[in-house]
């Protein structure tokens, strides 16, 4: 008999085998991403399934370049009893420099049991179409898709280097939302303001797609090798044709969401050329140098400030201050940085830096100050330097201060006494006259809020004057390209106006109740066509406004004429 005590024993003994029993082992390569730029980062995964195999040393992945790696991950998973496993190594390699169709030749993998071949990979590497290095990849060939592109695919530690988030679509987008910002280990990234970008036509494996950046980051990497930026996942709402028709079309509802993620890209950072100069002071990139001072003549034995300021494009926290060769009866205590700041501008984020030294000249005379700024030229690799000079400074005699005549100490000596005596004398009357001054200041203040609040209260414009105002900054926005605002802007003014008809909040109408609203409350029937023409025209341009060319300036006087009548 058996003991009932061991029997949930028994039972895992007798189920050991079961699921112990494995699939046949597998192998397979995978490259990432699907579409390969000449010359440009890619990732190649080995993958062995349901064997156990020792660490695979640098494989024969020929015509592509092992640059880093291996990374390794494996994963283990028992359903129904039976066992599967799956142990991948993944290299970052960097593609052929010609265009073409290639093969890599099956891999041997020794395993604990014995070995497992992998099947070749035919990869096609493509040709960049640009001047710049589109260092990621399209995530299958679907309606749109994202990644990330930089300018270079080689830089120096401290170099800025402008990475772009550009989308590419062959339908119409609504809008989009960035779930995450990019991240890299060894590089310091930072978000730039990012203009009205153009849109442009591209066409990839045989498809036309529109393109345009949704953002840009300017990156410093602070590390040397392969780095690489983690993917970027964000969500779009594309607009939905069938639901369009059967609602008229809502600009802000109809459409459905859609998720997309960028493929990780690598830059490779190398070492800054030997020898390095003796004055080297760190700064990599695009910069200039000034050297200056706020006085124009200093005086002998009194302190004196000079300003080494450093503007440009690149890494300024690796900025070092110089080491500058003063005239010799200069004596120097100490330089501290006083501005380090980052300055946004229509792409690049440029920078400046200051450093303030302290220095105290111990004879006077005419110096002249010459010396150099040096940092390394990112863009023709080497060093250069610029001139940092001040001319022709003069150092003063340094003069004796005068002491005040004897008429002027015994006019003070014989002054009678005041109020402000009499108020020292007598605490209590010190104190009362403190309160009513801040009494007085107290109403003051109050009575002039009052009276700003008033006038304020009169000047505030009615809802005419308001949507006025609004169309007119949105036109200013459309002469300066950015149409998109101006039809937005248009579209919201006529829904403002239809939720004050229907008594509803705007924001959650259709087009279909705002069509309702414009036949049932507008009587002229040439009005109502105006506001129909115009609603077309929002909604054409906010949804395909790659093609469409809108008359802006009709549309800014047809707005205007029903604005007066209607609102």
């Amino acid at each position: 008999m058996i003991n009932r005590k061991l029997l949930p024993i028994y039972l895992m003994l007798s189920l050991f085998p079961v699921l112990s029993v494995a699939q046949n082992g597998n192998a397979y390569i995978q490259i990432e991403p699907q579409i390969i730029i000449a010359g440009e980062y890619c990732q190649i995964s080995i993958v062995l399934e349901n064997q156990d195999a020792p660490n695979l040393i640098n494989p024969n992945v020929a015509p592509f370049t092992i640059v880093q790696g291996p990374s390794t991950s494996s994963s283990l998973s028992i359903i129904n009893g039976r066992r599967s496993s799956s142990t991948k190594w993944i290299y970052t390699v960097k593609a052929p420099d010609k265009p073409g169709k290639y093969k890599i030749k099956p891999i041997k993998i020794r395993t604990t049991s014995g070995s497992v071949q992998t099947s070749e990979l035919e990869a096609e590497v493509l040709a960049a179409n640009t001047n710049k290095n589109k260092t990621a990849s399209v995530k299958g060939d679907g309606e749109f898709f994202v990644r990330l592109e930089t300018e270079t695919k080689q830089a120096y530690p401290g170099q800025q280097i402008l990475l772009q988030c550009r989308l590419y679509t062959s339908v119409n987008i609504s809008s989009y939302e960035f779930l995450n910002e990019p991240s890299a280990q060894g590089v310091f990234l930072q978000k730039t303001e990012n203009p009205q970008s153009p849109v442009e036509e591209v066409m990839i494996n045989n498809q036309k797609y529109v393109s345009k950046v949704l953002r840009t980051y300017a990156m410093y990497p602070q590390q040397t090798g392969v780095l690489q930026i983690n993917p970027i996942s964000m969500r779009f709402a594309l607009d939905d044709a069938n639901e369009r028709q059967q609602s008229w079309g809502l600009f802000f509802k109809n459409y459905r969401y859609e998720p997309a993620q960028t493929q990780p890209i690598s830059i490779e950072v190398k070492e800054l050329p030997l020898p390095t100069p003796p004055k080297f002071s760190g700064a990599v990139g695009n910069f200039n140098a000034e050297l200056k001072t706020i006085l124009s003549a200093g005086r002998s034995n009194e302190a004196l400030s000079f300003i080494l300021s450093i503007k440009g494009e690149g890494d300024l926290k690796r900025i070092n201050h110089s080491a500058i060769e003063w005239p010799e009866s200069f004596e120097t205590y100490g330089v501290k940085t006083t501005r380090e700041e980052y300055l946004q501008g229509s792409e690049a984020i440029s920078g400046i830096k200051e450093f303030v030294y302290s220095l105290v000249p111990k004879e006077p005379g005419v110096f002249d100050i010459n010396d150099h700024f040096v940092y390394f030229n990112a863009v023709d690799n080497k060093y250069d330097s610029i001139p940092i000079t001040v001319n022709q400074f003069e150092i003063l005699s340094s003069g004796t201060p005068t002491r005040p005549s004897e008429a002027v100490v015994e006019r003070f000596d014989t002054v009678e006494p005041g109020i402000m005596d009499s108020l020292r004398a007598s605490p209590v009357l010190l104190y009362s006259a403190i309160g009513v001054v801040c009494l007085l200041v107290m109403g003051g203040i109050a009575y002039r809020q009052k009276q700003k609040n008033r006038a304020i209260q009169a000047k505030a414009p009615t809802q005419k004057e308001l949507e006025i105002i609004c169309l007119q900054n949105s036109f200013q926005a459309a002469i300066h390209g950015q149409e998109d605002l101006f039809y937005l802007e248009i579209s919201r003014i006529i829904y403002r106006f239809a939720g004050r008809t229907l008594n509803k909040d705007h924001a959650l109408l259709t087009r279909k109740e705002v069509n309702v609203c414009l036949e049932d409350h507008v009587k002229n029937e040439e009005d109502k066509s105006r506001f129909k023409i115009l609603l077309d025209r929002c909604e054409q341009y906010l949804y395909a406004p790659l093609s469409i060319t809108t008359p802006v300036q009709e549309s800014r006087m047809l707005m205007e004429d029903l604005i007066e009548k209607y609102v």
